[in-house]
């Protein structure tokens, strides 16, 4: 388990930190060379990818590169989020069910009580906020090579 928590360690800050700032500074330089191009364009309503192909495939690479730090973030919040559940584990399995329940709760409404206090100390941890914000800073980073691909 500490293995797997060191490489959680050491692959969350390079994609969010390392990984995201070098395709935040690729899609910058790309805004600035389509807005550059587009002003010498001669037919506005061509793709961008005919109009310059060089550009064309700067943008699929930069497409590629999002896609792949989409995956690599999607599969470190599963990972961390296991993680979390086994260093919680034992707090939240260790009390039986039944101090949990109550006249009016069953069984299932203590388990359902249970996963919401466990995704609670995921969605507060300091790794799933570093995860989310990465997370929004992607989704903005799409949008602008949208916004780039369109012209």
């Amino acid at each position: 388990m500490n293995a797997f928590r060191d490489h959680l360690c050491i692959a969350v800050p390079q994609l969010t930190g390392y990984h995201l700032s070098n395709l935040i500074k690729a899609v910058d330089h790309l805004e600035i060379l389509a807005s550059r191009n587009l002003n010498e364009s001669y037919c506005p309503t061509d793709p961008v990818e005919k109009r310059h192909p060089e550009l064309g495939g700067y943008l699929k690479h930069a497409g590629q590169r999002l896609m792949e730090l989409e995956t690599c973030l999607e599969h470190s919040r599963e990972a961390a989020s296991i993680l979390i559940y086994f260093e919680y584990e034992s707090q939240f399995w260790s009390t039986s069910l039944t101090s949990l329940t109550s006249k009016n709760n069953s069984n299932h409404e203590a388990l359902h009580k249970r996963g919401l206090l466990l995704q609670s100390k995921f969605k507060n941890s300091p790794i799933a906020i570093k995860l989310h914000t990465a997370w929004v800073k992607l989704t903005q980073l799409g949008d602008r090579l949208g916004r780039i691909q369109a012209g």
